[in-house]
């Protein structure tokens, strides 16, 4: 069942217009509309997906206009015992437009919606519950007072209660224009189930950077949660460089690649940054030790670092980097090479995913934007930056730093899909409607 609904998710339309949401906006791709062919096939990927993180990315796939089948997955959603995909079902029906929501609520789903509303005790869940129930327009035409007492209403009008007829010339028009893609957010979903995801993290440990070890640590945590309900076979990797200076060699593998995955988390908050003192940093180092060997990367999982930093690189070692992360992503796992040199060369298999070499900037310094970005786009990766308070944990920086993995994990193409996702995670924990 599994394969044979993954290889449906080729049918699907990619994410293309503003979809309407709940009370807060959300940044969201816009939507090529669903037919039922391509709505079936996510219900499909829906019912095949064993993670709750890889369920909700299904329904925010749906988007703004799908066919009335894609129902079924959204009451699931509902009716099941995960408050977390319980959140990403109601922002489905928040996210679809409001004249295809009406044809999509079947009678079952409404009633699920009322009884939710009616026994929820989050006063925030309720209230996203009461905007999908408005948006259906139950009560009576020229009603000025707003519904309080919905259980009531839906038990004078549910005998009678129908959905609209669903806008499906429109969708054949338009989707009829767009043309046929051969990849989506779904798809690129159950590769990272299926194939797995190896993250290499390489961070600076000089003296200014340890509120930012903290902020990684603490963004693990949530992204450890996150990614496993994707890639079950998650593996984590720490490796921390500073200058030739201050660490032999300038750089040292805390951790090889395990799926002891929380085990690689500690590791890294048992760092202590310290030295430092000029600005630029032994930043090829750590890209060297990352790609060694040793590190243990998997040659059929996806490979990504992440070179977390304040200070540049020296800038007669600037090409060096760049070389690297060229090489990584373009050649990587050769067969050759010296014992304990870079996993990168000319004998590299073709069929052997890239290394995806990300970079997420740390404060202001325009020279460390400049090459970090640099090597970011020679890794086939991207660039983010990142500001952090003097003191404590840094909530914010650790959320960007997550949504920064999350985004490369999955590829840039779909960095809107990622971020709403990662928003939508916080919004509603933060409200307290799941821990």
């Amino acid at each position: 069942m599994r394969i044979r609904n993954h290889l449906l998710v080729w049918l699907l339309l990619t994410p293309g217009a503003t979809a309407q949401r709940g009370s807060k906006a959300t940044p969201v791709a816009p939507t090529t509309p669903h037919g039922e062919k391509a709505t079936r096939a996510l219900v499909g990927a829906f019912e095949s997906a064993e993670h709750w993180a890889l369920r909700a990315i299904v329904l925010l796939t749906l988007g703004e206009h799908w066919h009335p089948v894609g129902a079924e997955a959204v009451l699931a959603a509902l009716r099941g015992k995960d408050k977390r995909l319980q959140v990403f079902a109601l922002e489905a029906l928040l996210r679809t437009r409001e004249d295809v929501l009406r044809g999509v609520a079947s009678r079952d789903l409404v009633s699920e919606l009322v009884g939710q509303q009616s026994v929820t005790k989050n006063p925030y869940f309720r209230q996203q519950l009461q905007l999908v129930l408005t948006r259906l327009a139950l009560a009576p035409p020229g009603k000025e007072q707003p519904v309080t007492d919905w259980q009531a209403l839906w038990s004078r009008t549910q005998a009678t209660y129908a959905p609209t007829t669903w806008p499906e010339v429109e969708v054949e028009q338009r989707a009829g224009s767009r043309g046929t893609v051969t990849q989506t957010i779904v798809e690129r979903a159950f590769d990272l189930s299926h194939a797995g995801l190896d993250v290499a993290i390489c961070i600076d440990c000089t003296g200014s950077m340890q509120t930012t070890i903290d902020a990684s640590r603490a963004a693990l945590d949530d992204l450890i949660a996150l990614l496993r309900g994707i890639s079950p076979k998650l593996r984590l990797g720490i490796v921390q460089y500073r200058d030739l200076g201050d660490l032999r060699n300038g750089a040292r593998m805390e951790s090889p690649m395990t799926a002891q995955v929380e085990a690689a988390r500690e590791q890294l908050g048992h760092l202590v940054a310290g030295g430092g003192g000029d600005v630029p940093e032994s930043v090829e180092k750590g890209l060297e030790v990352c790609l060694a060997r040793e590190m243990g990367w998997s040659k059929t999982a996806n490979k990504l670092i992440v070179v977390i930093g304040d200070a540049p690189p020296h800038a007669e070692n600037l090409d060096e980097c760049i070389a690297l992360a060229k090489r990584a992503y373009e050649q990587p796992l050769t067969l050759g090479g010296k014992p304990g040199g870079p996993l990168t060369g000319p004998k590299s298999d073709a069929k052997v995913p890239p290394f995806v070499i990300s970079t997420l900037g740390v404060g202001g310094n325009p020279e460390t934007a400049r090459t970090f970005r640099a090597i970011a786009e020679a890794g086939g990766g991207a660039y983010g930056h990142i500001d952090v308070r003097n003191k404590g944990i840094d909530a914010e920086a650790s959320r960007r730093i997550l949504e920064h993995i999350l985004v490369i994990s999955f590829g840039t193409r779909w960095e809107v899909e990622m971020k709403s996702f990662v928003e939508i995670f916080f919004r509603y924990r933060r409200e307290g409607c799941f821990k």
